[in-house]
């Protein structure tokens, strides 16, 4: 008997000596669809989007913020007049969000997939 022969029975047999002592108790079944479908996204355009989220995001706690302020302190009217330009700059960006969210589903592709091929 070769080495290479001896090296695959030690490991055979040391296989059948660890096996799972759970597999006789558990019964594991696994289903896959038949097809995957993946959404394909234009990667410039959801960089825009994020970057578009955030500002909208930054801007609405901004103008929370200032709007609180000037909910306190009546007396100053600075207060207004930064909540609503922050509003009109909020305004704008979720607009722009909107707008890259509409662009980035019309560019939309989907790609179905089966077990190993592409079909579309």
């Amino acid at each position: 008997m070769s080495e290479q022969q001896q090296k695959h029975q030690a490991s055979t047999e040391l296989s059948n000596q660890c096996k799972n002592p759970l597999s006789k108790f558990l019964n594991i079944s696994v289903s896959l669809p038949e097809t995957i479908e993946t959404r394909m996204v234009d990667a410039s355009l959801l960089n825009d989007f994020k970057v578009w989220s955030f500002i909208a995001s930054f801007l609405a706690s901004a103008v929370i913020g200032f709007l609180v302020a000037y909910l306190q302190n009546n007396q100053n009217n600075s207060y207004l007049i930064m909540t609503l330009i922050l509003a009109i700059l909020f305004v704008i960006s979720f607009s722009m969000t909107l707008t890259k969210n509409h662009k980035m589903k019309k560019k939309t592709k989907v790609v179905k997939f089966r077990a190993s091929e592409i079909i579309n």
